[in-house]
């Protein structure tokens, strides 16, 4: 049958085409040698600069050979069409596979998917190679405030004996109970003492709350969308305060919190997220600035069922990945300014909107590496499932 030209007009596909895709094609990609996780996004266009390599001597002028496709190297453009993303962990050019290559030509990422009706779905794949774990914090803020608690800052749990780190990210309520919001992972169980440190060193400030989750079905979340068997990974814990009179809804070292950027089912749009700048405080690793890069990025599969987040943020170039401690922190979105341009003033007078959770790098665990981008959660999701409201 010959393709013709509607056949690839790539633009019209939507967000459920996307991700019907990726269902039905999902252990076939993930079968692949080197790929490491698959999610839903915008073509990445190379930057010029990064456009092709040099030639080797002798190689056929007509042959370019274009360098690893990454995060730092390329970017969404008005050009982007919806696409599947595979993220790999070695890059293979087309050449070479074969007989005599390095993988066999069926381990190859395919560049198209096929839908059974007819309908072609593009594949982006992006090198992501995976760093070792980090040690702890590379970067501290210069001072902790001296006496009122807030977003940003370290929060301490001592469980069977070992201290786990995590960062506050805002306040919540439910209306009559004010919590702060961390990673569930590092917050315990219910009724466990909770300490955050400032200036003057750690002070205990509540218990975990019951308050608490670490993943839903993807279905419950997001009924019209049609992916079977996968759980959405949520990992958030409330800390319920013991004086909320000693703490501020707003961020350390960000302007006061605006009300959050409202993400929910029916307004979910790839243009209006992906490839957006993004800033957080961790407690660990201080200022953290990023872009999203994917969505529903599935990091996981254990019994039969795949885990996947909401958000897939990567650091800006030059900056490396969040640490141990940043699980917890408040990703911001940060909103243009009027005539559509990227908002370059001083971080205290951006428009600066609540939009996800952070709860860590993707873990390997086969090596122990780790990813060097982030996976985060929609706090629109986090606020409707435990029933509470942003403090602003």
């Amino acid at each position: 049958m010959k393709t013709t030209k509607n056949d690839m007009d790539f633009s019209s596909l939507s967000l459920k085409d996307l991700i019907e895709a990726r269902d039905l094609y999902h252990f076939h990609l993930m079968s692949k040698p080197k790929v490491v996780g698959t999610a839903i996004g915008l073509y990445l266009m190379r930057d010029p600069q990064a456009a092709a390599e040099p030639r080797t001597r002798g190689e056929r002028v007509n042959h370019q050979r274009k360098v690893p496709r990454t995060f730092d190297n390329s970017h969404v453009t008005e050009a982007s069409w919806p696409c599947i993303l595979v993220l790999v962990r070695e890059w293979i050019e087309e050449r070479e596979f074969g007989p005599d290559g390095k993988a066999r030509p069926w381990q190859a990422v395919p560049k198209r998917l096929y839908l059974p009706d007819g309908r072609v779905v593009p594949v982006c794949t992006v090198l992501a190679r995976p760093v070792p774990q980090d040690a702890g914090p590379s970067v501290e803020p210069v001072a902790w405030p001296q006496s009122t608690f807030g977003g940003g800052l370290p929060l301490r749990v001592n469980v069977q004996h070992e201290d786990h780190f995590a960062t506050i990210g805002c306040l919540v309520s439910d209306g009559n109970t004010t919590y702060a919001l961390t990673a569930r992972h590092a917050c315990g169980a219910s009724g466990t003492e909770v300490s955050a440190q400032l200036r003057g060193g750690i002070v205990p400030i509540g218990v975990s709350s019951d308050k608490q989750i670490t993943r839903k079905l993807f279905s419950e979340v997001y009924p019209a969308l049609p992916l079977r068997q996968t759980w959405l990974g949520l990992d958030v814990g409330l800390v319920q305060l013991n004086n909320v009179n000693d703490w501020t809804p707003n961020v350390y070292g960000f302007p006061k919190i605006k009300p959050l950027f409202d993400v929910y089912e029916q307004n979910l749009s790839l243009r209006r997220l992906v490839d957006q700048p993004v800033i957080a405080m961790g407690a660990a690793s201080g200022l953290m600035r990023g872009r999203i890069k994917a969505m529903f990025y599935r990091y996981r599969s254990v019994g039969g069922f795949d885990y996947v987040s909401d958000f897939l943020i990567a650091p800006e170039k030059g900056e490396g990945g969040g640490h141990h401690g940043d699980s917890g922190a408040l990703w911001h979105l940060q909103m243009p300014r009027q005539d559509g341009s990227e908002d370059t003033r001083p971080l205290m007078e951006r428009d600066l909107q609540p939009l996800a959770i952070e709860w860590g790098a993707q873990i390997f665990a086969e090596s122990g590496e780790q990813s060097t981008y982030s996976v985060a959660t929609s706090l629109s999701n986090v606020c409707k499932l435990l029933d509470v409201e942003l403090v602003v």
